[in-house]
Order: structure tokens, then sequence, then C-alpha cells
């Protein structure tokens, strides 16, 4: 081997002298020949095991025979980027003999090596390459496989390493100019983050499966692990940074099949009499015509041939035409179709578009279960619908219902509607435009509402903050949106303390995701920039104030709030309003551990208020401070945020009507506009200045619950308007109706998608008006 390559270190390993009581002989490398492994110093007064005892020296001490440099251990968790930088700056420089340089940066991969375990020798010395500060392209195969024939452990991570990035680049070349990036995971020390990775890789490597995957779940909490002789904790916002090293969850299904099709129902549009089109189904509508308590069931068709055939039924009295209501007439008489469903709408009195949107998601449901993939819907004819609308709310109620939750089942069997065709009147043909309109506009509303239903019925062990940011940049890249996602790097280097305190006690990386959205025509130039930021937690276990034990599983649903503002980002940018959007989603998981945020914390939160914490489990309101600021900080002029924030809001409202809290009239007035045509139901909530002593705290700026527990939903408004200023702002709490619990006619059980349809709305109201 040639020892003078100056882009290489040469490392020497050597096995501890310590001989345990029971005769066993320390399995652990020492630092230098004839003398004991790191923790064993302690026993000789050299240096301490960095979570048991304390050193006088407070060094790691590199010794290469005759020469020795002693660098001195990092006092916190972050400081271990600058003890690697430094040393990696003088081999750039030349400043430091390679083999002195290179026992340094071994030493410190064994303190960092989750608080002093170490990596096992091999049974004789070794020697292993390891490249200098940039790691370029490693020596030769020839140099690196000297010993024995042999890869050694830490080149084999290296290279891997640059055959990943290598890669990663050839991707990006080959990306159209019109493609985005994607993940970006922003670092501080881009040398020490690919040496913390390679040292965890391997310790991966060396260990049993079970030791390492208990190991690399834990040592992602950081870039790199703390090496510090008397273990201080630090402020309790600002923990080392995350790692970006992207691990497979251990017990995620090996082939995780897609939640949703999207966009793969073939929709047509037909001009005929829809007695004349051979289908497997046809679905009509009917209204109950009567003003009395009896029912009078009436058809939504000019079609004589299918009055005709569906006059008997209705006549006798049992089929009352109540909103999702069904009646199946096999093979009718004078009917190209092999069925005919009848599909009750309620009282015509009361007929709106929601019905009709109702309507069409009870004809797919329908079909479902009955291994039907295709039907047509005759129009609903009816002077009190307007064409272009309810065009778009059949196809919306259509693609929302074509959706289940059993994702996961082994035995699950394609259900999917292949075809929907919209069989219309003739005597409409004028208004082809705005029937195509409302075509394409319920593909894009409905397609989007089961992308965030996708997200939010996915296991908290498939989508992780890691894989929720690469999701999120898939879409964008598939609609044309730019997307950054950043770590816990991006997260300290921001001041995010509070959205920091939360994502501390998982292994799991945070993540920032932040989505802009460019409008192809320019806005006005007093045109606003709005703002969506959402809560995105994951995984929700209350952390130190944890939940009870019932319904937990369902915390999985805690990100709900991102996934409305990731599908409504979608619907954005395929329709393509005039005005500027930016969304933040601040995603990470709430969970207890020796390192998690605990009740009586103080935390400082971005915009430099501080926070008293009472309860852990108020950890929405925590990330979605940090992200309203920032959101203002990219320049939004208006905000709205969404999050499944308190079960207190059910308790308020029930499960028919989401909370409205605003300190603007007038944006709360446009969006329960844009709330009507979505028909979504949010109801207006008090966020007055009265509520404010609730939530004062006698050692801090604000606590982040109330003084009692009355008004739960209201305090937690109170705490984000804290973070808003005078930027005129709304908050959508959608804890109670993010989530269905029972299947209704025209839609499944499991996550509902709510909120997508009105912020798309909404954002689109400020185009107009512009």
């Amino acid at each position: 081997m040639n020892t003078e390559t100056k882009s290489a270190i040469v490392i020497k390993r050597f096995q501890c002298r310590h001989i345990h009581t029971d005769g066993r002989r320390c399995a652990s490398p020492s630092l230098r020949g004839e003398d004991f492994c790191y923790f064993h110093h302690t026993t000789r007064g050299r240096v301490a095991h960095p979570s048991t005892a304390s050193s006088s020296k407070g060094g790691v001490i590199a010794n290469s025979k005759k020469e020795s440099f002693t660098l001195p251990l990092p006092e916190d968790r972050s400081a271990i980027q600058l003890s690697i930088g430094e040393v990696l700056q003088r081999i750039a420089s030349n400043s430091i003999d390679p083999r002195r340089a290179g026992l340094l940066l071994y030493g410190l991969q064994i303190a960092s090596l989750n608080l002093g375990k170490h990596i096992a020798p091999d049974s004789q010395p070794i020697e292993e390459i390891v490249n200098d500060a940039d790691f370029g392209p490693l020596a030769p195969q020839s140099e690196v496989t000297e010993n024995n024939g042999r890869e050694s452990t830490v080149v084999r991570i290296l290279r891997e390493w640059n055959e990943q990035k290598a890669r990663e680049k050839e991707l990006a070349a080959e990306s159209s100019p019109g493609t985005l990036p994607s993940v970006q995971a922003v670092g501080t020390n881009e040398n020490a983050v690919i040496l913390s990775e390679a040292t965890r890789a391997a310790s991966s490597a060396v260990e049993g499966p079970r030791e390492s995957s208990r190991r690399v779940c834990r040592s992602n909490r950081s870039t790199t692990t703390a090496i510090s002789a008397r273990f201080t904790r630090p402020n309790r916002g600002f923990q080392a940074p995350e790692s970006n090293i992207k691990t497979k969850p251990a017990l995620a299904p090996e082939n995780t099949p897609p939640s949703i099709s999207m966009g793969t129902v073939n929709t047509n549009l037909l001009f005929q009499n829809p007695a004349d089109l051979a289908t497997p189904l046809l679905a009509v509508f009917a209204v109950d015509s009567s003003t009395g308590p009896d029912a009078t069931p009436a058809l939504l068709t000019t079609s004589s041939a299918i009055t005709a055939v569906a006059a008997p039924w209705l006549a006798s009295q049992e089929f009352k035409a109540t909103l999702g209501e069904t009646l199946l007439l096999h093979t009718p008489s004078g009917l190209k179709a092999e069925r005919l469903l009848i599909i009750g709408l309620g009282k015509a009195k009361s007929l709106t578009i929601h019905e009709a949107r109702k309507g069409g998601g009870a004809a797919v449901r329908f079909c479902r279960p009955r291994g039907l993939h295709e039907l047509a819907i005759a129009f609903p004819e009816s002077e009190s619908l307007p064409v272009g609308p309810v065009t778009r709310a059949l196809i919306e109620g259509a693609f929302i219902a074509d959706f289940d939750i059993d994702t996961y089942r082994s035995d699950r069997k394609d259900q999917s509607i292949h075809a929907l065709t919209l069989v219309t009147p003739v005597q409409i043909k004028n208004q082809l435009a705005a029937i195509e309109l409302g075509l394409n506009e319920g593909r894009i509303f409905g397609t989007s509402q089961n992308f965030a239903r996708a997200l939010v019925n996915e296991p908290g062990n498939v989508l992780t903050p890691t894989e929720l940011g690469r999701r999120a940049t898939a879409m964008a890249e598939s609609v044309g949106l730019h997307c950054e996602v950043h770590s816990m790097d991006k997260i300290l280097a921001l001041k995010m303390g509070a959205f920091a305190a939360v994502t501390q006690g998982s292994s799991e990386p945070p993540a920032l995701i932040v989505l802009r959205y460019e409008p192809p025509t320019a806005p006005a130039g007093d045109s606003p920039t709005l703002g969506l930021v959402g809560k995105g937690i994951t995984f929700d276990t209350g952390g130190i104030s944890i939940k009870p034990a019932d319904n937990m599983d369902k915390m999985k649903y805690d990100m709900a709030g991102a996934a409305a503002m990731l599908g409504a980002m979608r619907a954005i940018a395929l329709l393509k309003p005039a005005v500027r959007v930016i969304s933040v989603i601040c995603s990470c998981e709430n969970m207890p551990d020796g390192r998690a945020f605990k009740p009586g914390d103080v935390l400082t939160a971005m915009s430099g208020k501080t926070i008293e914490v009472l309860n852990t489990d108020a950890e929405g309101r925590l990330v979605l401070a940090d992200g309203l600021h920032y959101a203002q900080q990219l320049g939004a002029t208006v905000l709205v945020d969404a999050a499944t924030l308190t079960g207190a809001i059910g308790v308020a409202l029930g499960q028919l009507n989401a909370g409205l809290f605003t300190n603007s009239d007038e944006t709360s007035a446009k969006f329960f506009s844009a709330a009507w045509n979505s028909g979504e139901k949010f109801w207006s909530m008090p966020c007055t200045d009265d509520y404010r002593d609730q939530i004062k705290s006698s050692i801090a700026d604000i606590q982040n619950t109330g003084n009692s527990r009355y008004g739960g939903s209201i305090t937690a408004a109170m705490f984000l308007k804290e973070f808003v200023g005078e930027t005129p702002w709304l908050h959508l709490d959608i804890a109670s109706t993010a989530w269905i619990d029972e299947h209704k006619a025209w839609q499944s059980k499991g996550p509902s998608g709510v909120a997508v349809r009105s912020i798309t709305e909404w954002v689109r109201g400020y185009a107009s008006t512009n």
C-alpha cells in the first residue's frame, strides 16, 4: 500500500487490551497499539466515556507512534460538526499528517457511535482508506483492496455514497429544463454529514440486524451524534441537526401499493338520449316533488323511455327519492342499458349542485362492490341546476367516491371505475364550453382531494416526514410547482425553536416543505401573495403528555392539514389562477423519549416569542407558529392554515362543520363564499382579544394551552393569532371533519380530504377580483 498518497488517510485499528471479569476480552478497538479502547481509557485517567464520566483532559486523542494530537471534545450536540470540519480543513491544506488525522477522525467516529458503542474490530489489525476533505472519487480499487483482497467497511460505505451522488447528478442532468429539482436537503457542513452517514452505515453493516435497526433508528436524530464528556442538554428548541439520510421504515410493507390511481377514470361526454346508450349501468336522478308528508318521486330526465320504465316503481311508494336512496332495475324494457339505477337527491325545493355531487358519488359507490367498472350518468335536467357547476359537481362526486381505505389488504380486489360517461340532452349542446370546463375542473378537484386522502390514509411507518417530503416533491414535479424540502439543519438555521422542540423526541427527521406557485399570467401589481400553512404531524402520541391507547392508531391522520394544503396546491397548479401562492408544511412526529420536550419547558419561536409548554400534546400549534411566521418572511400577505388541532372543535360543532377562526372579516367572507361553492361546511368561531388572558404565561410570553378546559379550540386559535400580527389570517380547525367514521352512500369512511376544494376556490377568488 502506498502510504504517501495524499488523497488518502491511513487508519490503523488495534484491539483493546482490557480483560473483563468473566475472562472475555473487550471487543472494542483501541486508538493505538498496545493500549485500551475509548471507553476503557476512563480506568486509566485518559478519556471519559461520553455517557458515564467526565475527563480532566476532555479530548479525543490521536496517536501515531511518536506523534500525537488532541482535539477538545465538543461541548454541545452540534459542535461535533466544527470538530470534524477542523480536521478536514487541515487535511485539505496539508497541514496535518494524514495518519494522525485519520486516527483523529476515527476517534471522533467511535465517540459518535451512539454514546460509545463501537464498531467491533476484525480479529487482526486492518488498514482502511478514507478520502480527503471533499470526499471526491475514491482511490483506485487496487489501493483499497490490498488488505487480503477485500474492501474495507469505510471504503465500501463511502464508495456507495459517491455512487449514489453520481446517480443523482446523472438524473438531474437528464431532467428536462421544465422539471424541478428533487428533495433538497440543506446542511451546514456537507463533509460532516457525509462522515456521519458513513459512520452510521458502517456500524449497521458490522452489527447484527436487530442492533443495527435500533441504532439506525436512534442515530437518525442528528446529523452527527454528540461526543461530549459531560453531556449538557442544550436549549430545548435547538437540538443538533437531523440527518438527511433516507432509511426505509423497518416495518413498512415491502411493496407499497398506491393508495389511489388518480386520473385513471376515463370520462366521456355524449349528447344523446340516454335510453339509446348501451352500458352496463345507467344512473338517473330523482327528487321528491311533494310539499307534504307523502313522497312524490319525479325523475330529472326528459327521456320518455326512462320515465315509462320507472313509472310503476315510482308509483308504488317503495322509492321515496331521499338523498342517496337507490332503486335498481335489471334489463329495463325499452333501454339499451343492462341496468337502470335511480338515485334520490332529496326534496326538489332544496335541490342544489351539492346534492348532485352526492348523487354522482352514490352512483359510483353502488357500482364498486358489484364489480361494475363502467357506468353512465344521465345529466340531471332541472332549471335550478346551472349546467357548468352541476357538471363539475357530478364528476367531483364520482372521483371522490372512487376511493377506499383498504390499500394494504392482501386480498384487495380491483373495484375501481374505469370509464364514466356523462350523457347530456341534445338541447343543451349550445353550452358545450361550460360543460367541458365543468368536466375538467371536476377531474382536477376530485383527483386533488383524493391525493390528500391517500396521504392521510397512509400508516405512520410508511408516511414519515421524509416520505411526505418525497411525495410533495413528486407531486410538484408532475404539475409544475417549485418545491424545496429541508430538514433539521434549515430548521435550526431559521431558529424555529417551537418546531424543533416538537421533533426532537422522534428518531425520524423532520421535513420543512415549501412549495411555490407562480401564475403563467402575471397578477396585478396590488395582488396579494397567499400563504397556505399546514400542520404535518405524521404520527402524534402526545409526547410526554401521552394520549390514551384507545384510538391512538387514528393519530396517523394528524397531518391532514398538511395533506389539504398539498392537495390544494396541486389543484391550484392545474387550474392556473392569476395569483401567487406559497405553501409551508411543517412535518414531524411527536414522540416521547429521553430527548423529547417536556411540560414546563420554555421555547423560543422563530418570531422571538417565548412559549411555556404546559402540555406536549398541544404540539400542532407549536409547529404552526413557526410555519405561519416563516410564510410571512417568504412574502405571504394573506394567510390560511389548516390543522387537526383540537378535539374541542368536535365538542363544539360535531362532525359536520369545521371551525373557522379569523382576524379579518373581509377575508373570512371570501372564504365562506368559496366554501359554499365547494360544498364544504365551516362555522365561524370567536377569536377576539377577550380570550387572550387564557394563554398568558407567568414565566414566558404565552403558554401553549389555556388556563381551563373551556374553549379549547378558541385558545388554540388565539395562540396562533400571536404569530400572524396584522396579516389577514384564517385558521381552519378540521380535527372533527378530517376523518369519516362510517361509510356514506356517496363516500367511503376514512380520510375526507376536507378543505382541499374550499381552499382552492378561495385562492381562485383572489384571482378573479384582480
